[in-house]
């Protein structure tokens, strides 16, 4: 009978029920212990635990706070605590208990993890790399914290540090092709994207879909890493329509699905496609002035311009600031509704917010020009020229202007550097010949009319050219 009531006895057969998953027999067991043994702080963090894998984590709660009040210096009671709290999304409970964990005992990564996790949620970034690295110091084969460092990294911005700290979680589950694997794959793969490494990132999400093909994030982020690339080939948009319809289907919920599917088919021409996405993409997401902009654009392409100018305006009201979306509804009033008031308030409000857009500065130039402000269209075309030297078509429009002003030496300067930047400029070198002709530099305006006429060219600019040739010719005007 004395081995009946033996304590061990209690102890190895819970421990051996619980192995077996049977946790309420095991707590049957602990209670046994606990009532011949009397209170313990241990048996009550075990049979605590027991409560915690049944999910009764009030139960939980009620054992690892007795095991405390018996013994206020029990960190490993205090850990668990924190983890009950944790699963009961009281994270404010959690964190006191961790922190009082780690107070008792700096030895323990769990605890720094665990905090770390916290921190996390709470958006305390630089905590929580201060917490993964203790854990690491204390424990570094613990792919878990890499993990969370490296999310904090991506989070405060330091992408190599995330990309470095995902490599050693990665490394870490090597030869473990399990999800975790394809997650820290995937994250790296976005730090990578951050970094402008589309391509590396691009194998990561191959590797993170190879190991788990139903990762929907994955195919989201390398839809996203295919359309960001510079000019992206046509089978690279295909690839990223590909994608974004594959995380659709496996998961129907992510609505950010229409919004870059919808930039996509605009790319790819299918503007009603793009026009249906992104109309349900305002619908879930009203605030989002971008989708409004990208509608836009379709309509504009569309040649719908009063639905594009709708648009706009409408993302203006959310973003009143943006200059992207002041610059082109500045075009559709200065192209289309030749109303160039507002134009040239669309283009003076961006060039506020960017002073650095050289097109901004050239397209109000040319609404200036379109106007009769000659010197004002020139200080802006300038001022275009500056921020981008390298454009041809900023120096023959500013060339126009010169030959309008009968700046011929100037006009003559400026339709040599369009040439010399772009070859392909028949109309340069013809007006270039204009301002040679008025400038009284016959040869050289002949020279110029000639080279135009051995260019592929309309019947009527052939007519017009071959007329200023005969002029020039006869030494006349």
């Amino acid at each position: 009978m004395r081995n009946n009531i033996n304590p061990n006895g209690y102890k190895q057969r819970a421990v051996k029920l619980i192995q077996e998953r049977k946790y309420d027999e095991a707590i049957i067991e602990y209670d046994n212990l606990l009532r011949v043994k009397g209170e313990n702080p241990d048996v009550y963090v075990l049979r605590g635990e027991c409560y915690y894998f049944k999910h009764d984590f009030d139960a939980a709660l009620a054992d690892y706070t007795r095991a405390i009040q018996l013994q206020p210096d029990f960190a490993k009671a205090y850990r668990y605590r924190g983890e009950t709290y944790y699963k009961k999304a009281d994270l404010e409970a959690a964190l006191a208990d961790y922190t009082a964990a780690i107070a008792l005992d700096q030895s323990s990564a769990e605890a720094y993890q665990r905090r770390a996790q916290i921190f996390f949620l709470q958006d305390q970034y630089h905590k929580v790399i201060e917490d993964c690295t203790q854990a690491i110091n204390l424990d570094p084969d613990f792919p878990f914290v890499f993990h969370y460092r490296g999310r904090a990294y991506y989070e405060i911005g330091e992408f190599e540090k995330a990309v470095a700290d995902f490599t050693a979680e990665i490394s870490l589950y090597a030869d473990f092709p399990v999800d975790e694997t394809g997650e820290a794959l995937e994250k790296r793969g976005k730090a990578y994207a951050m970094l402008g490494s589309l391509d590396r990132a691009i194998l990561d999400y191959d590797e993170s879909i190879r190991i788990n093909p139903e990762a929907a994030s994955s195919y989201y982020h390398r839809a996203l890493a295919y359309m960001n690339k510079d000019n992206p080939e046509l089978y690279q948009y295909k690839l990223a329509l590909e994608d974004l319809n594959k995380t659709s289907e496996l998961d129907p919920d992510c609505k950010w699905v229409y919004k870059w599917r919808g930039d996509l088919y605009g790319h790819l021409g299918e503007f009603d496609k793009a026009i249906a996405d992104l109309t349900k993409a305002v619908k879930l997401f009203p605030k989002d002035s971008y989708i409004l902009f990208l509608r836009g654009i379709m309509w504009r392409n569309k040649n719908n311009h009063e639905k594009a100018l709708a648009d706009f305006s409408k993302a203006l009201k959310l973003d009143p600031k943006n200059a992207l979306i002041l610059r082109e509804r500045g075009v559709i009033h200065r192209v289309w509704q030749r109303n160039f008031e507002m134009a040239l308030a669309d283009f003076t409000q961006a060039i506020e917010v960017h002073p650095e857009d050289p097109e901004t500065w050239g397209l109000r130039g040319l609404t200036f020009y379109a106007t009769g402000d000659f010197q004002r269209a020139i200080s802006d075309l300038t001022e275009a020229i500056r921020l981008n030297p390298e454009d041809a078509d900023y120096y023959d429009s500013r060339g126009d202007l010169f030959l309008e002003t009968n700046a011929w030496a100037l006009a003559i300067a400026d339709f040599n550097k369009a040439v010399a930047l772009d070859g392909d400029q028949e109309e340069a070198v013809y007006k270039r010949g204009i301002a040679y002709h008025r400038n009284g530099d016959y040869q050289k305006a002949i020279a110029d009319y000639e080279a135009v006429l051995k260019w592929h060219i309309n019947r009527d600019f052939k007519a017009e050219v071959a007329a200023r040739l005969r002029a020039a010719k006869g030494g006349r005007w």
